[in-house]
């Protein structure tokens, strides 16, 4: 019976990182037309260099955190056979990273718009 209840703690993280990506894709495609054609990535260089991409690679990059945040899940299920710890603790991390990307994802945003 604990196991269950770890598991499902696993892919409460999984899913909870899962559905902030979802929404954040939704207002990304809300704000479509208003953002410039390049936006302005890694915006905050030491050297003042600006580097600007196309606003489409600017979306792909929340399917990068979703293809990321599904091989979380993968190595999560196979390592809770093992081991319950380390496998909440790769939910987790995933999670975190998800939560840092879209950080930075949103303040390029807000700039924009």
């Amino acid at each position: 019976m604990p196991t269950e209840k770890k598991q499902t703690t696993t892919n409460g993280w999984i899913v909870a990182a899962g559905s902030m990506v979802v929404v954040a894709l939704s207002i990304f495609a809300w704000f479509f037309k208003k953002l410039p054609p390049e936006i302005p990535w890694l915006y905050s260089l030491p050297w003042g260099e600006q580097r600007l991409i196309n606003k489409v690679w600017f979306g792909l990059g929340l399917g990068g955190v979703l293809l990321a945040l599904g091989g979380c899940a993968f190595l999560a299920k196979l390592i809770s056979k093992e081991d319950i710890r380390a496998s909440v603790m790769v939910s987790r991390g995933g999670f975190f990273l998800t939560v840092l990307y879209l950080l930075s994802f949103f303040q390029v945003l807000r700039l924009m718009i």
